[in-house]
């Protein structure tokens, strides 16, 4: 592996693995601190960088589609085993979203006892939807756009685009007639945290600028490129934050902030901010290696594993937010978030041995273990 693509699989793995801790902290938070905690100022403050997580989540997710899929462009333009097996992943990611929201591990319980607001739970569109849909409109760009300079112009107005329309979509009466399903992925709504708008604009965001860097660094410019992200990042965080320092209310469209492309912007400058820090860390020799290499290529793994563990396991005929949710004080929080992120990075790289060395039995496990929770389904 040549020096530069491995620079680039460092950075990679620094942004996505750093998020994927924080994921798993701001879950174990938001499901398990007790109610009273919660009305307190630093939870609020907590709460408001956990938010941070989801577009940077996103973000990394487009920037990793530019990097793997740089030399496979030929092959999907041919329609080749790339181009089915993007297609298979993508399918996995999106159906795996709305497994996270089945009501209940029970046919019996689906057929006969499920509710109207059960199955408004299960069309909740979630961040696993919006990185499919990203990658699928990823997949068809790369090979509709021939010429590099077409594709990422496309990235950038497409993203922006869909960031300053949110207010319109948000505000739009769809007609009666629009199946809930479909709505979920244009407007926040109650069970709608991760609609395409303006969500998606930070997947497009990530693509395009590892589009950026890509350039830069064939230009021998990549210091510029970390220059121009932090430059663009503070004046971001200051264009988001202004408004409230100085008490003057912003709308346009919509009343709802979070459609609002000034508070969408100030997110994405901390996004850009913690790229530029991570390539700092990069600089000082903290090159991601080990356990969070690992979870970091693991993170579609341990994203649902550790949501299994918090919504799906049974513990005393319930799941562990059913019996323990919003009960437990802020050291037990941190114990059960420490806990849970080093049990995630165990698992990790066990499930990164299996794939590494034992390949086949690796699959047929897998195989096997998806049939029999298919039947357990329909046993129950």
């Amino acid at each position: 592996m040549d020096s530069t693509r491995s620079s680039r699989l460092v950075l990679i793995d620094l942004l996505r693995g750093f998020a994927i801790l924080a994921m798993i902290e701001t879950h174990v938070f938001n499901a398990f601190l007790d109610t009273a905690t919660r009305s307190q100022s630093w939870f609020n403050q907590l709460n408001y960088y956990n938010g941070l997580v989801a577009p940077s989540f996103l973000f990394v997710s487009g920037w990793v589609f530019i990097v793997a899929s740089r030399r496979k462009v030929d092959d999907f333009r041919n329609f080749g085993p790339s181009f089915r097996r993007q297609l298979w992943r993508i399918a996995l990611i999106w159906a795996l979203g709305y497994c996270l929201h089945f009501p209940k591990y029970s046919y019996s319980i689906v057929r006969y006892w499920t509710t109207q607001a059960d199955w408004q739970r299960f069309y909740t569109v979630d961040i696993l939807h919006c990185i499919a849909i990203g990658l699928l409109i990823l997949l068809f760009g790369r090979i509709f756009f021939h010429r590099d300079g077409a594709f990422e112009f496309f990235l950038w107005a497409a993203s922006l685009a869909v960031v300053f329309v949110t207010p319109w979509i948000w505000e739009l009466r769809l007609p009666p007639g629009v199946p809930v399903p479909l709505a979920s992925y244009l407007q926040e709504g109650t069970y709608s945290y991760f609609p395409l708008f303006p969500w998606l604009g930070f997947f497009g965001i990530g693509a395009a600028c590892a589009m950026w860097h890509f350039r830069a660094i064939e230009a021998i410019k990549e210091r510029q490129f970390f220059l121009y992200s932090g430059i663009a990042a503070i004046l971001l965080i200051m264009a988001g934050h202004w408004p409230y320092l100085f008490h003057f209310q912003m709308y346009y469209v919509s009343s709802n902030i979070r459609a609002q492309p000034h508070f969408w912007g100030m997110r994405l400058g901390y996004v850009l901010a913690l790229v530029v820090f991570c390539r700092l860390l990069q600089q000082a020799g903290f090159a991601g290696k080990g356990w969070l290499q690992v979870v970091s290529r693991e993170s579609l793994m341990v994203y649902m594993a550790h949501l299994f563990l918090i919504y799906r396991l049974p513990y005393k005929h319930e799941t562990l937010y059913d019996y323990f949710g919003q009960s437990m004080p802020v050291n037990q929080c941190a114990a059960l978030t420490v806990g849970m992120i080093v049990l995630m990075i165990l698992l990790a790289r066990a499930w990164s041995w299996m794939k590494a060395n034992h390949l086949k039995t690796f699959r047929l496990g897998l195989f096997v273990a998806s049939v029999l929770v298919v039947i357990g389904f329909f046993l129950r």
